[in-house]
């Protein structure tokens, strides 16, 4: 059906993303968000309370994620996206005891196959 109008809830990364598909197919796209800025949970913000920039949301991107690269490249992103090494911090509220999870670079997870009991962590 061409033409008409459709509306999004919501301009988190699911809903823009609907948005930008939607946009050459003959409809008008109106997007509706409560928040005062788009990107939903993925977003950064600085708590004054705190004195901190607290990172929201996940902004994890896999390599592998072939159809977010595409959406980045759809909307003349791709350039921006910042390369860091993967790092996740983990903390167990029982015990107290910390740790991060560093996997290695590119695409075969060497990290699995290592002998050593907890290969893919450090603690920190």
């Amino acid at each position: 059906m061409a033409g008409g109008t459709v509306h999004i809830v919501g301009a988190g990364l699911a809903g823009l993303a609907a948005a930008v598909g939607l946009v050459g197919t003959g409809r008008e796209v109106v997007v509706h968000e409560l928040a005062p800025q788009a990107g939903g949970r993925c977003r950064s913000y600085f708590e004054p309370a705190l004195g901190l920039t607290i990172d929201n949301g996940n902004h994890l991107l896999l390599s592998a994620n072939h159809a977010a690269l595409s959406f980045l490249t759809t909307i003349g992103s791709e350039d921006k996206l910042a390369v860091d090494d993967a790092a996740f911090a983990f903390a167990d509220l029982a015990t107290g005891e910390r740790w991060v999870l560093r996997p290695n670079d590119g695409l075969v997870p060497w990290w699995i196959f290592s002998r050593r009991p907890c290969p893919w962590h450090s603690r920190d």
